[in-house]
């Protein structure tokens, strides 16, 4: 009962020898140090009785089968054929033994201070490299964590490709910011939206200026075409003597108060006050007003169009 309990509540009791010297060299060759009788016997919790470990452990010392010298001796013949049989059956039984002479003794002043440790200069397998079965394990294990490595590798790939497009990503702050901005801009637009349509409401006073411009363009029109018939027969009369075009420009021998005239005259006058303003803001049909706005004049086609002063 102490020997189970002192194994455990599953203890077994090995009685085989070959299970007990397993189990006593990996007990040695684990600890990497000397120990006594006692010490194994406690170490292996008591699963291997006292009287296997002492076979063992004599089993397994490499002086067992050393022989003794006087067994040769003349004085008794068939003693010593005997004990040459024994010995030799001895060896052949322990050659097969792969824990024959695995272990050292230091002999103490008595059995039970004798110390018992592994050789760890000894090579296994008397040096040939692992067992079969250990290399086989080996390189099944290889390959395993190398197609376990592959597949943590893939993962990491997989993760730090996530991990950068979530970077590149905004930010909530960034987000918040952003949400604000849109929300006021939507704001902006529907104050536009509602002038758009204050602006339609009142679109009868647009087409009453609308109209209003027309006329006064139309008025416009007539007046000019008359001045210009009537400086053209003037010029025809004269024979050249006044240039319809000298006078258009407000340097001929008719003082005109002409479109050309008054739009060079606004120009010069622009220049002098802001002589290195430069802008071509408002050369559109937009309504909005312009510092560099000048004047209007007809064009070719007898439409109004807006004069800036552009520098030059």
């Amino acid at each position: 009962s102490f020997l189970v309990k002192l194994g455990g509540p599953n203890a077994k009791i090995v009685v085989s020898k070959q299970e007990a010297k397993k189990l006593i060299f990996d007990k040695l060759h684990d600890a990497f140090c000397p120990m006594n009788i006692n010490e194994v016997y406690l170490k292996l919790k008591a699963v291997v009785p006292s009287v296997i470990l002492k076979s063992c452990l004599d089993d397994m010392r490499p002086d067992k089968y050393a022989g003794n010298p006087f067994d040769d001796s003349d004085d008794d013949e068939e003693d010593g054929k005997s004990s040459k049989k024994k010995s030799a059956k001895k060896s052949s039984g322990s050659s097969t033994d792969e824990h024959a002479g695995s272990i050292r003794l230091k002999e103490g002043r008595n059995v039970n201070n004798n110390l018992y440790y592994v050789d760890h200069t000894k090579l296994s397998n008397e040096g040939n490299g692992l067992l079969p079965e250990v290399r086989n394990d080996l390189l099944c294990n290889t390959q395993k964590s190398k197609v376990e490595f592959d597949q943590l590798h893939q993962q990491l790939k997989t993760i730090t490709a996530e991990a950068a497009r979530l970077e590149s990503e905004p930010k909530n702050e960034e987000l918040i910011l952003e949400v604000a901005n849109m929300e006021k801009k939507k704001e902006e637009m529907n104050e536009s939206v509602e002038d758009a349509r204050g602006h339609a409401s009142n679109e009868k006073h647009v087409q009453k200026v609308k109209k209003e411009l027309g006329n006064m363009t139309a008025v416009w029109r007539k007046r000019k075409r008359q001045c210009i018939e009537f400086v053209s027969m003037m010029e025809e009369s004269t024979e050249g003597t006044i240039s319809l075009k000298k006078c258009l420009k407000g340097d001929g021998q008719i003082d005109l108060d002409s479109d050309e005239a008054a739009i060079t005259g606004a120009i010069a006058f622009a220049t002098r006050k802001r002589p290195k303003m430069i802008s071509s803001a408002g050369r559109g049909s937009s309504s909005r007003a312009d510092e560099n706005f000048i004047g209007v004049m007809l064009s070719a086609q007898g439409r109004p169009e807006r004069v800036f002063n552009n520098g030059e």
